[in-house]
């Protein structure tokens, strides 16, 4: 019997239920190019620990090498966490693509990971452009740490995604 009990214990103990889960909040961090990356840990429609949103600014090159966008994108989708890792994200729009890897930390409250973006720039900016650039930024890494609850954010619904900043150059 008493043989029964500690292999049960050692059984509960050792499944990932019961593994340290993510902290649910507001990420804040940057880029290794100094950008912002803000990302949300909630709970998603299916009831599971998952990113549910995320502010990230970037800069990229655009296609001719004359002009350079710094913008950010914010925008809702579900990205499930498995353990430690969240699955890839992969969003985009017929405005941009935003890739993410993420993998966190519950012991430090933190996330890490790599950032790519894909983004269509008209050109001239203005009332009249007369064509648009492809721009990318270079893959990176990025690191974020949990805010505190006053400075938490809720995410951007599903598929909605609002663009922030301008191009600059020509």
């Amino acid at each position: 019997m008493t043989r029964f009990i500690v292999a049960a214990l050692a059984a509960a103990f050792a499944t990932p239920a019961l593994a340290q889960s993510v902290p649910q909040g507001n990420y804040a961090g940057t880029s290794a190019d100094g950008n912002s990356v803000s990302l949300t840990v909630a709970t998603d429609g299916n009831g599971v620990n998952a990113v549910t949103g995320a502010l990230v600014w970037y800069t990229a090159n655009c296609k001719g090498g004359s002009v350079v966008t710094n913008t950010g994108w914010g925008y809702g989708f579900d990205a499930p966490i498995s353990g430690k890792d969240a699955a890839k994200n992969t969003t985009g729009t017929n405005n941009f693509t935003i890739a993410l890897k993420m993998t966190f930390d519950p012991a430090t409250s933190s996330v890490s990971g790599t950032v790519s973006t894909i983004v269509a720039v008209l050109s001239p900016v203005g009332p009249k452009p007369k064509k648009a650039l492809y721009c990318k930024s270079p893959t990176q890494t990025f690191s974020a740490t949990l805010q505190p609850q006053s400075a938490r954010v809720s995410p951007q619904p599903p598929i909605q995604a609002v663009q922030l900043g301008r191009p600059i150059g020509r």
